[in-house]
């Protein structure tokens, strides 16, 4: 597996006001249909839901741990998850380094995904479609963000699969990158599937160079960017020649996405506390100094009425003296 790569690439601005986010309070994942999301999150939660230091997870919901643990049992007996039919909203509990984060994604059929980014992009994304309104109000509260992409659909004869890779990724991060508070929250391109998908990218170059030659636009849309390749299960043939997951599969890499986006949240925090900090010690300091001004003003009226008092006492002095004499 090869470590993660960073591609620098230039910003663009995605203008519009509906959706426009009052907290970025959460880490979304994001990818068209037959992405892997389900086994991903499933997968990824499993592990982490045994964990013991470090990084834990814990679904919020009941139902929520059911179906992850489903999916991971079922994986293990050589079955995919079926395909999703409705939008489910999968909230998890992340514990890492000592602080709370909220990880949201949204399984959602290949539809919503082509309404929000590719369909309602003239008028604005999420245009016409609740699912797709929900989808894009998760992404306005998102303070990181995993896109996941198949590689094998950027390489395919699927014209519509390069399309929401292409041109539907792209337009979710013009849109994220356009909002207030967007601009630097960071993202995440995870490449899925790697014990199938590794030789499209090696192909091509490694990930960087994948990336630019098959999601130009995404390039040239993003800053930077963490490129990673992930396995959450290796596959064999089954039967019927299709492929199916191996009972014993290991996952690799599938924490390293989540970890970068939680450690740069943390990195945020951090900052914006020294900030914060740095602001009241700016405002105490600058306390001080009128109190000090103050009080060397009153001082200053003090020192001028002695003085006077002192002018005053002596000129009756000195004319009393003179009425003496005469």
């Amino acid at each position: 597996m090869s470590d993660p790569e960073e591609l620098p690439l230039a910003e663009t601005i995605y203008e519009d006001e509906m959706f426009w986010p009052t907290a970025r309070d959460r880490i979304v994942l994001l990818g068209r249909r037959a992405a892997g999301k389900t086994v991903y999150l499933s997968v990824l939660y499993e592990r982490y839901w045994k964990s013991l230091h470090g990084l834990a997870m814990k679904a919020v919901s009941g139902h929520v741990h059911t179906e992850c643990i489903q999916v991971v049992e079922g994986l293990r007996a050589g079955v995919w998850p079926p395909a999703t039919l409705e939008m489910r909203h999968c909230e998890l509990e992340i514990d890492y380094r000592g602080q709370k984060q909220t990880m949201v994604a949204l399984d959602y059929p290949g539809e919503v995904f082509r309404q929000a980014f590719v369909e309602g992009v003239t008028e604005y994304p999420g245009a016409g479609s609740p699912e797709a309104s929900a989808l894009i109000k998760h992404l306005d509260s998102a303070g990181a963000v995993l896109l996941l992409i198949d590689p094998a659909s950027l390489c395919g004869d699927d014209v519509d699969a390069v399309i929401d890779d292409d041109f539907g990724v792209t337009q979710a991060v013009e849109y994220l990158r356009g909002s207030p508070g967007g601009e630097e929250v960071p993202i995440v391109l995870v490449y899925t599937k790697g014990d199938r998908t590794s030789h499209y990218v090696d192909r091509d170059g490694g990930l960087e160079a994948f990336t630019k030659k098959r999601l130009p636009a995404l390039a040239r849309t993003l800053r930077m960017v963490r490129l990673y390749r992930v396995e959450a299960v290796q596959t064999v043939r089954g039967d019927n020649r299709e492929w199916v997951p191996k009972p014993h599969f290991k996952p690799r890499n599938i924490e390293n996405p989540l970890i970068h986006c939680l450690d740069a949240i943390i990195a945020e925090r951090e900052c914006e506390q020294f900030r914060l900090t740095e602001v009241e010690r700016q405002k105490a300091l600058e306390a001080r100094d009128r109190n000090e001004e103050r009080r060397q003003r009153r001082a200053n009226r003090i020192l001028a009425a002695v003085i006077v008092s002192m002018i005053v006492i002596a000129a009756c002095a000195i004319a009393l003296i003179l009425a003496n004499r005469s």
